[in-house]
């Protein structure tokens, strides 16, 4: 994938992909600032086009990706919609940041206009009629619904939701959408990463929700990916466990059950990602006798797990393995996943893209 701002230590990452009329489009940022969370007027939103998923051009700058951090993405017939943040500089405190909430909207992928007045978001998809997104809150979680991109509207809130932070949002098979994440607020600032009890929400439409009742496999867990596949729900995260590791299982999303001592869990994994292809649930991670490279397991039904044979596209180098940010199921049963690696020679992370058959 081609760099836009060549030279930036934090690099040019790609954080997620979506299919687009014919398209692939990754969408991210140049990450100036880097980990110290300092201010940079490099820093700005990326988007990546692509017909295969093996050759990427950079779509055209715009001023609307000005000091912009996309984060996810979501599209359907004649609109895509990103939601992230600007990285402004803080009143006050030179060469710091000072996050503010954003979103995106293009009709074609390529003309974009920025929307701001938004709330943090931290996942947005596509449903049958609009968008919907999920809040990052200190309280409760939200979810917020729109049509175009342009205007949005709270569609639910505490009393719906109840306490808790949502982590990821899916849409099902059949049209309805589930929330995945736990039963405390993840604060803004600071994080706390802490297990406390997952927390799963449901709705038939992506407009009305209600939480699926607590029950003993959410005990002591953290939902933090989930995906579908023949009807099966699958959720990986942490747990109260040796490992840190969990699997949920459900064949309905409201009853579930969990695994403590699944493999994912062998060798002090840490899980990145989980999409379910046609032909299996896979979830890429690291573990502590692979520091500088991603591993990979792949399972029928989320109950049994193989790990992938170790290949070149899963190496990394010295200290720095690649990362899976993001990635998409297409209909002829392959995955293509969108993320980074570390560039020796340029001294940078630079943008990856694998393709998984």
């Amino acid at each position: 994938m081609p760099i836009a701002v060549p030279g930036i230590y934090g690099g040019n990452t790609p954080n997620d992909i979506v299919a687009f009329e014919g398209r692939l489009l990754a969408v991210g940022s140049v990450n100036a600032g880097c980990c110290d969370g300092s201010f940079s007027t490099d820093t700005r939103a990326l988007v990546w086009s692509s017909t295969d998923g093996a050759t990427w051009e950079l779509v055209r700058d715009s001023s609307a990706f000005d000091l912009g951090y996309m984060h996810a993405v979501a599209a359907r017939p004649g609109r895509v919609v990103v939601v992230g943040s600007l990285q402004f500089e803080a009143e006050g405190f030179e060469g710091t940041v000072d996050p503010r909430p954003a979103a995106w909207t293009s009709p074609d992928g390529v003309a974009w206009r920025l929307v701001e007045g938004v709330p943090f978001f931290n996942d947005v998809v596509a449903t049958a009629d609009g968008f919907v997104a999920s809040t990052l809150a200190e309280e409760n979680p939200e979810i917020w619904g729109t049509v175009d991109g342009r205007a949005w509207t709270r569609l639910a809130g505490r009393a719906e939701l109840g306490e808790g932070s949502i982590s990821q949002l899916l849409v099902l098979d059949d049209g309805g959408v589930v929330a995945v994440g736990r039963s405390e607020a993840f604060d803004l600032q600071p994080p706390s990463y802490e297990v406390v009890d997952a927390a799963v929400w449901r709705s038939p439409d992506g407009r009305a929700w209600s939480r699926v009742a607590d029950q003993e496999a959410f005990t002591d867990g953290w939902m933090q990916y989930v995906g579908e596949r023949n009807g099966r729900l699958v959720a990986v995260g942490t747990g109260d466990t040796v490992s840190g590791v969990t699997v949920w299982v459900s064949d309905d999303g409201l009853a579930w059950r969990r695994d403590d001592n699944t493999a994912l869990g062998a060798d002090g994994t840490w899980i990145r990602e989980l999409v379910a292809g046609r032909e299996a649930f896979i979830v890429v991670g690291s573990s502590d006798d692979s520091e500088t490279n991603m591993v990979a397991w792949a399972s029928l039904d989320g109950e049994s797990w193989g790990l992938v044979p170790r290949q070149p596209a899963l190496d990394g180098v010295e200290a720095a393995g690649p990362n899976v940010a993001g990635w998409i199921a297409l209909d002829d049963g392959s995955v293509i996943a969108v993320g980074s690696r570390w560039d020796m020679e340029a001294g940078e992370l630079a943008p990856v893209t694998w393709l998984i058959r």
